[in-house]
């Protein structure tokens, strides 16, 4: 598996992807178009969308983070306000404590209905 934040070309490859994309929604004659990310492919495709001109066909785009990745992050900011409100002991009574720390980190999450 290739680890796509160590790689160099990420930039380029996200920005390929963004214009290709564009440029098919261009042929169909769409306003703007949304497009599915997960979470560290999100940062850099906003980092390209910002950086695009102003007249730029690419600001039409609307990125969001996809809903696996919003889960997990819904998770962790739980678990960070919740910290001293007593949840994790509760839950360690039904779960195991490295597993309350783990869903409660936004690290254990169960994706097999998604």
């Amino acid at each position: 598996m290739v680890d796509l934040l160590q790689n160099t070309n990420l930039l380029n490859h996200v920005s390929v992807f963004l214009k290709r994309i564009n440029t098919h929604f261009n042929h169909i004659s769409s306003a703007c178009h949304g497009i599915i990310f997960d979470q560290p492919l999100l940062y850099k495709a906003n980092q390209i969308i910002t950086s695009e001109p102003l007249e730029s066909d690419v600001k039409k785009a609307v990125v969001r983070l996809g809903g696996f990745h919003t889960e997990m992050s819904f998770m962790g900011d739980i678990g960070y306000i919740m910290s001293d409100s007593g949840l994790h002991e509760i839950l360690s009574v039904i779960y195991a404590e490295k597993a309350v720390s783990h869903m409660l980190s936004g690290k254990a999450i169960n994706f097999q209905g998604t």
